[in-house]
């Protein structure tokens, strides 16, 4: 799923299909989860046979299962994760993610061993420290994505007004978008004026 997120995201992004990448995001987002809820609880719910390919030991299968009913039943935050950067990477942003993901799921977790953990040194508590981490590294993921279309799409939407005052219709300026690219954290934008002599001042003000 993330590297259909991936995929489509740049695929969207190069053919100027811009209103499709959200929903390429949500439709990732419902599908990594749905399948990360099913997996992951399949998993939990069917613990001690998984577990039994490797050991019989009842006290082996009890700290497995206490393992798995935390990773597992919470592994679906991982794929979401996942898609998010997935998203940022189509978009053209790969150094930011990486950063972001290894100080959210590396970094973060060493935090909390030497704070968290230190202080309640129990199973339960060292495992909290994954979905914590998949969260707090979804969140931010999530506000840089929004950061950035919200840069991009304030670029691409140009409303250049130049009607001056007791102009007739035939005298309003004409404006056409030619083709707009959008390309890592460069927007360009084409367009095609034709206007009036007594705008053509005022029209150069703005284009410079």
């Amino acid at each position: 799923v993330y590297q259909t997120s991936l995929s489509f995201t740049s695929q969207n992004l190069g053919g100027e299909k811009f209103s499709r990448i959200d929903k390429i995001k949500n439709i990732c987002l419902g599908v990594v989860t749905v399948v990360g809820l099913v997996l992951g609880w399949g998993a939990v719910l069917g613990g001690h046979q998984l577990l039994g390919i490797y050991s019989s030991d009842p006290e082996v299968l009890s700290f497995g299962m206490r393992r798995l009913r935390i990773i597992c039943g919470t592994y679906f935050l991982c794929g979401l994760m996942d898609c998010m950067v997935g998203s940022l990477r189509g978009l053209g942003y790969s150094v930011l993610p990486m950063i972001v993901s290894l100080t959210g799921a590396c970094g973060f977790r060493v935090f909390w061993i030497f704070t968290i953990f230190a202080v309640n040194r129990t199973l339960e508590v060292l495992y909290l420290s994954y979905p914590v981490s998949w969260v707090i590294t979804v969140a931010a993921q999530s506000e840089f994505r929004t950061s950035v279309l919200r840069q991009n799409r304030g670029a691409l939407c140009v409303i250049i007004s130049i009607i001056p005052e007791r102009t007739t219709e035939a005298e309003k300026p004409n404006i056409a978008i030619i083709s707009s690219t959008a390309a890592n954290e460069t927007i360009e934008v084409s367009l095609r004026l034709r206007l009036p002599k007594s705008s053509q001042r005022t029209a150069m003000k703005i284009v410079m």
